[in-house]
């Protein structure tokens, strides 16, 4: 089991909108909002640490653009749609 130190939002972002994410990131951090994100936190097996991470979180921020809705891991094994 992953093990995550709550945070109080957790950022779904994909690769291809990383700009986008981190202007929001550090924007919250910049307000006193702690924020979790697999591109600095993640360690392990994806899927687990996602949904372990996720669940953490106060708040579950999606960042969904036509990136997120063309990303090849939309479709990962464990991930329902």
């Amino acid at each position: 089991m992953t093990i995550i130190h709550q945070k109080d939002v957790f950022i779904s972002w994909t690769g291809k909108d990383r700009k986008v994410k981190d202007e929001i990131k550090n924007y919250l951090q910049k307000q006193g909002i702690q924020c979790i994100d697999s591109d600095e936190d993640c360690f392990g097996n994806f899927v687990e640490w996602s949904a372990s991470a996720a669940t953490s979180c106060s708040v579950f921020l999606l960042i969904l653009t036509e990136n997120t809705l063309k990303s090849p891991h939309r479709d990962l094994p464990g991930v329902e749609q």
